[in-house]
C-alpha cells in the first residue's frame, strides 16, 4: 500500500512524504531499487516545489513563527524527522552537532553543556530567540576558523531574527522573560571577529598547554557586545541572582561569559560563582594538585617554599595575592604534567572548572569597574600593584589564555609605568621576572614596548658582577616567583640572548642613574 505522494503544507511547514510499503523486500536487489525510487521521487517532488515558489521570499528560515506571515524559502529535507530547513541552516546545524558543540564539550564541565547541544528536537523546543542566536554563534565560530568575517545573508538573517525575538521577549515583565532568552543574549556577538583586525594576538610568546580548553581561544577572542552583557546581567539580578535560575546549564554558561568578559576588560566578575562548582571545590586544593596528586607524585608541592615569595610577603604582599600566586604555581605543575602525559586519570571537565576558579580568585582582587589604567598606579601599596600586574599578565598568557589583545597592551603600559616609579625599591630578581613578563606580554600582541623591556632587562643585568646564563637566570629570577618552562621558555630564551647581546654594547644612559640604587 502506498501513501499519497504529494507534498503537504501546514502552517508554513512543508513535509515531503516518501512512498512506503507494508511488505518487506524479498532480496537485496529489491531493497536497492526501492531506495533508488525513493530518492528519485524526493528529488522530483522538491523540484516541483521550487518551481512553485518563484517569488521573493523573506523571513525566518526555520519554521518557528507562523504568526508573522512570513514566506518560506525552498527547503531541503533535514535528517531530523518533521523539520525542514534551508541548505545554509542545515550546514550550520551540521557544524554545531559535529564540531562546534562537541568541541566545546571537550574540556568543559558537564554542567556547561546545555541539553540542546546533543539533541536537535530539544533545540527546536527552546524557542525562536535561542535557535537563531545559537545558529548565529555557530556562524561566527565557523568564520573564525575560516579566518573570515560573517557577511553571508543566511547567517546575518539569523542575527537579525535573534535580535527581533530577543527584543520581543525582554519587553515582557521580568518574571515572564524565558531563561532561553538570556542564553540567546549571551550567544549574540558581533560579526567583526577576524584574525587580522588588530585585536588578536600576533604570535604565541606564551604557548601554554590546554590553550584551547573549553573553546577559550574562540570565546576569549570575542569581546561581548557591552550593552548585551550588561542587559544579561541586569536581568539575572532582577530575577534574584544566578542561583535562582532554574537551568543549571545556563548558570554555568553565564559564569563563563562573565569570567571571560572580566578578563578581557580587567575588572572583577559581576556574578558570584554558581553553586554548581561545589563538586569542583571538593578537589580544589593546590596541595593535592587539584585532584591530580596521584599522577604527579614525583612532583613535590613547593607553593609556599620560595625564598623570593617569602620576601614579597615580608614586604607587604596581601594574603589574597599570596593565595593566587600559590594556586598558579601549583596549576603550572598540573598543566605541564598534562603536557608531558603524566595525568593518567585525565578529566578535562574538571581541569576547565579548576582553571576558572583560579581565575575567579585573581580577578576578585580587582576593582568592580574599569579602573586599571596605566596612569592610576601610584598608591602606597606599590608591591601589591606590581605583583597584581604580573599575575594578570601571566594569567592572560598561561592560566586563562585569551587571544584578545587589548588587555595585553594595557598591562604592558601599566607595568612600564609601575617600574619607572618603583624601580628603586624593588629587588633585582623581581625586576628580572617583571621585565621578562613585560617582554613576553608585548611580543604576544606586537607591542612596541618590547624593546623598552629588553633594554630594561639589560640595564638590570649590567648591575650584576658577571653575566648569567639563561639556565641560571631562569632558576634564580623566574622560577622562584612564577614560571612555566613549557609555556614561556622558547620565546623567553630568545629574548634573553637579545638582552645579553645588547647589554654588552650599551653605553651609560639615564637608566644607570635610575637603577643605580638597585644593588647598593
Amino acid at each position: 500500500m502506498h501513501h499519497d505522494r504529494s507534498p503537504v503544507f501546514s502552517k508554513g511547514r512543508e513535509f515531503h512524504f516518501l512512498p512506503v510499503t507494508t511488505t518487506h523486500p524479498s532480496n537485496r536487489r529489491e531493497t536497492e531499487l526501492r531506495h533508488a525510487s525513493a530518492r528519485s521521487y524526493l528529488a522530483k517532488s522538491m523540484h516541483r516545489s521550487k518551481k512553485k515558489n518563484t517569488d521573493d521570499i523573506q523571513g525566518a528560515l526555520i519554521p518557528i513563527d507562523g504568526s508573522t506571515g512570513t514566506r518560506w524559502q525552498p527547503t531541503l529535507l533535514c535528517t531530523v524527522p518533521d523539520r525542514i530547513v534551508d541548505q545554509h541552516t542545515k550546514m550550520l546545524l551540521h557544524y554545531c552537532t559535529q564540531s562546534f558543540w562537541p568541541g566545546f564539550e571537550v574540556g568543559s564541565a558537564a554542567f556547561h553543556i546545555p541539553s540542546f547541544a546533543s539533541d536537535y528536537n530539544t533545540l527546536m523546543s527552546q524557542g525562536p530567540a535561542l535557535i537563531h542566536a545559537l545558529l548565529w554563534s555557530a556562524a561566527v565560530s565557523l568564520s573564525y576558523r575560516r579566518k573570515a568575517k560573517v557577511t553571508d545573508k543566511g547567517s546575518l538573517m539569523h542575527y537579525n531574527q535573534a535580535l527581533k525575538h530577543i527584543s520581543q521577549d525582554i519587553s515582557r515583565p521580568i518574571a515572564e522573560i524565558p531563561e532561553q532568552t538570556l542564553y540567546a543574549i549571551l550567544s549574540v556577538t558581533g560579526p567583526e571577529v577576524s584574525l587580522d583586525d588588530g585585536e588578536g594576538i600576533v604570535r604565541r610568546a606564551f604557548d601554554p598547554p590546554l590553550k584551547e580548553l573549553a573553546w577559550i581561544h574562540v570565546y576569549g577572542r570575542r569581546l561581548h557586545i557591552d550593552a548585551h552583557a550588561t542587559a544579561l546581567m541586569r536581568i539575572v539580578d532582577l530575577k534574584g541572582g544566578i542561583h535562582n535560575l532554574k537551568s543549571s546549564e545556563f548558570q554555568a554558561s553565564f559564569n563563563y561569559m562573565d569570567l571571560t568578559r572580566a578578563t578581557q576588560k580587567l575588572i572583577r566578575p559581576h556574578l558570584p560563582v554558581s553553586r554548581l562548582y561545589g563538586r569542583v571545590k571538593e578537589t580544589h586544593d593546590r596541595r593535592q594538585f587539584f585532584g591530580y596528586v596521584s599522577d604527579l607524585a614525583s612532583r613535590s608541592y613547593a607553593g609556599e617554599t620560595s625564598e623570593q615569595i617569602d620576601r614579597l610577603v615580608g614586604d607587604g604582599l596581601t594574603a589574597a595575592l599570596q593565595e593566587v600566586i600559590y594556586d598558579m604555581r601549583a596549576w603550572v605543575t598540573v598543566i605541564e604534567g598534562y603536557h608531558w602525559g603524566l595525568l593518567k586519570s585525565l578529566d578535562t571537565s574538571l581541569l576547565a572548572a579548576h582553571r576558572d576558579l583560579i581565575q575567579q580568585r585573581l580577578l576578585a582582587t580587582l576593582p568592580d569597574k574599569e579602573a586599571l589604567i596605566e596612569e592610576d598606579i601610584e598608591t602606597a601599596a606599590s608591591i601589591n600593584n606590581l605583583i597584581q600586574t604580573a599575575l594578570l599578565i601571566f594569567s592572560l598568557g598561561v592560566i586563562f589564555p585569551i587571544t584578545y589583545a587589548p588587555p595585553y597592551h594595557r598591562l604592558a603600559r601599566r607595568l612600564r609605568c609601575q617600574l619607572e616609579q618603583h624601580v628603586a625599591q624593588t629587588s633585582p630578581h623581581l625586576l628580572t621576572w617583571l621585565g621578562m613578563l613585560g617582554v613576553l606580554c608585548c611580543e604576544q600582541v606586537g607591542n612596541d614596548l618590547r624593546g623598552w623591556f629588553i633594554q630594561f632587562l639589560g640595564i638590570v643585568e649590567r648591575k650584576r658582577p658577571s653575566a648569567r646564563a639563561w639556565s641560571t637566570t631562569k632558576q634564580e629570577s623566574l622560577e622562584s616567583f612564577l614560571w612555566s618552562a613549557v609555556s614561556c621558555d622558547a620565546a623567553a630564551e630568545v629574548a634573553w640572548r637579545e638582552v645579553q647581546e645588547g647589554s654588552r654594547g650599551w653605553e651609560s644612559t639615564a637608566w644607570s642613574g635610575i637603577l643605580g640604587t638597585i644593588c647598593g
